[in-house]
């Protein structure tokens, strides 16, 4: 009977090893298809010579643009990473796309300069918005553009601007209230979002969408690269037990013994994309009128393509000053519990920072340096917050994150925290904290001071020179669940709060019960790696 028993305790694992090789097959399967990473220029004219690179081309690929196909004799050379092409005389603008034997890329906008915006549009129907004008031949990000037309609605509500974006970048800005200055119905005035691209620009309203305007994202101080994309396959998780109940709490009180856990999310930006879970997204999960033997384990499984990023930048053309129309800039550098952007000694360093310097570029590396030359790397450490590093010069990657950021803040620099897990080649994981800033006309830079400081876990590459590397630039073994404080985050239940002892995200609330719940037991393990695959 023993042996039996064994036998059929294996089951479960041999189950659990196939379901993982078949999600190894499809990552490597869903992977082979043509990518397209780099697409110059995005704007020409007939007779111009356009550049396609990427992966997977094949040895034959055909190339798409719009619904016409590019002649044989128009393609200059061709490889299974480039795609050198003449625009033909009756190139059209359109969606590109690079097709082989093995499928076909997503579609990357190419516009012709003599396409004319279809600015006489009336509407996909009755009171649809119509977009008749803009007032920037060129936009950037981080700064505002004003659309003129009709129908826009007399308040947002749940309208937005949807800008082009970056291939499997979802306009994450686009409904935030953050990014808009002004909303009539004639006129809007929003901000350009991170990741937003050439392409073509349209209003959306509940009532319809408008015609699409043609734009151009120019990069006249630099921008962020990515580069090195590595496909990362995570399972992740919690676990609720050791349920404790109120003895004197009315049991039929609303809420009086439910539970919420808030699994986090893996975020979408410029360097982490093509998120995709399999089976149900995480979110908040609520277990209503539980009992004091209540035990529940939560999983999820997440693919997500991680690009290592560098920034190229000319300081000289990066702008002093920030639009403050929308209130991005007092957002991002205002104080936040764990950000004592206020505290006297932050202030009078910060203006030590900003002696001789209005360049909020050289103001954040003068906040870099401060803070690596400031703490030593620790672990374990009681207190980790920024004042406290300060004090001692210890601290972890949360300190080291955190104090980067409030010197940042309090020298007019908007800057979030990043939290989040390493991941090394052995596949281990490590919660980690890093850093961004916000320049305008680039987008949100990365900065790790913990891994700058040489605080590098065992098996993890190390840059020749990391102090330099890691201000501007960023590897792609780690993934973001975390970029800033969610502030918007609202207590549903009245009763216990319950956090992990360490963290890897930077949320505001991981698990609450109701009134009529005493305690209970969080689990929160760090994320385990299933496979890396890299995608050269």
């Amino acid at each position: 009977m023993s042996r039996i028993a064994g036998r059929h305790s294996l089951i479960p694992i041999l189950i659990l090893v196939v379901a993982l090789a078949a999600l190894v097959v499809l990552v490597v399967l869903v992977s082979r298809e043509p990518v397209i990473e780099t697409l110059e220029p995005t704007v020409l004219s007939p007779g111009d010579e356009v550049t396609i690179r990427g992966r997977h081309f094949g040895t034959a690929p055909a190339v798409i643009v719009g619904s016409q196909t590019v002649p044989t004799s128009a393609i200059v050379t061709s490889s299974s990473r480039e795609i050198r092409f003449t625009a033909p005389g009756n190139v059209t603008s359109g969606l590109l796309y690079v097709v082989s034997d093995r499928g076909r890329s997503d579609g990357q906008l190419l516009q012709v300069r003599e396409t004319i915006p279809r600015t006489g549009f009336t509407g996909e129907g009755p009171g649809s918005p119509v977009i008749t004008g803009i007032d920037a031949s060129e936009l950037e990000i981080g700064g505002l553009v004003t659309l003129s037309g009709a129908n826009f609605g007399r308040t947002r509500h749940g309208s937005h601007v949807v800008f082009p974006m970056l291939q499997g970048l979802r306009c994450q800005a686009c409904g935030d209230e953050i990014s808009y200055a002004f909303w009539s119905d004639s006129r809007i005035v929003a901000r350009v979002p991170e990741g937003a691209v050439s392409g073509f620009l349209s209003v959306a309203t509940p009532w319809g969408s408008s015609n699409p305007l043609r734009v151009i994202v120019g990069r006249t101080a630099g921008g962020i690269v990515a580069e090195d994309p590595l496909e990362i396959a995570l399972h992740y998780g919690a676990r609720i037990s050791e349920v404790q109940l109120r003895s004197a709490s009315n049991p039929d009180q609303p809420g009086a013994k439910d539970v919420v856990v808030r699994l986090p999310s893996v975020q979408v930006s410029a360097s982490q994309r093509a998120v995709r879970y399999l089976g149900e997204p995480p979110g908040p999960l609520r277990f209503e009128r539980i009992d004091a033997g209540f035990e529940r384990t939560l999983a999820r499984t997440v693919i997500v393509r991680r690009y290592a990023v560098r920034t190229e930048i000319d300081t000289a053309r990066v702008a002093a000053a920030y639009e403050n129309q929308t209130g991005f800039h007092a957002y991002y550098t205002k104080p936040l519990p764990g950000l004592p952007v206020s505290d006297p000694d932050i202030r009078q360093i910060a203006a030590r920072l900003r002696t001789n310097r209005t360049n909020p570029y050289r103001i954040a590396e003068a906040a870099y340096a401060y803070t690596v030359d400031n703490l030593a790397y620790a672990l374990g450490l009681s207190d980790r917050s920024p004042l406290a590093g300060l004090e001692s010069g210890y601290g972890d990657s949360y300190t080291y994150a955190l104090l980067f950021v409030t010197l940042a803040r309090a020298a007019g620099v908007p800057a979030r925290p990043v939290g989040g897990v390493l991941l090394t080649d052995e596949g281990s994981s490590y919660p980690h904290f890093w850093a961004e800033f916000f320049i305008t006309g680039i987008g949100w830079v990365p900065v790790d001071p913990a891994l700058g400081d040489g605080a590098f876990p065992a098996a993890f590459p190390v840059p020749a020179d990391a102090r330099a590397y890691y201000f501007g630039s960023l590897d792609n073994r780690r993934v973001a669940f975390h970029y800033g404080f969610d502030t918007r985050q609202r207590s549903l239940l009245d009763g216990v709060r319950i956090a992990p002892h360490e963290a890897y995200t930077l949320q505001l609330s991981y698990a609450e019960g109701g009134s009529g719940i005493e305690s209970f037991r969080l689990g929160w393990p760090v994320p385990r790696v299933i496979g890396m695959f890299g995608l050269d």
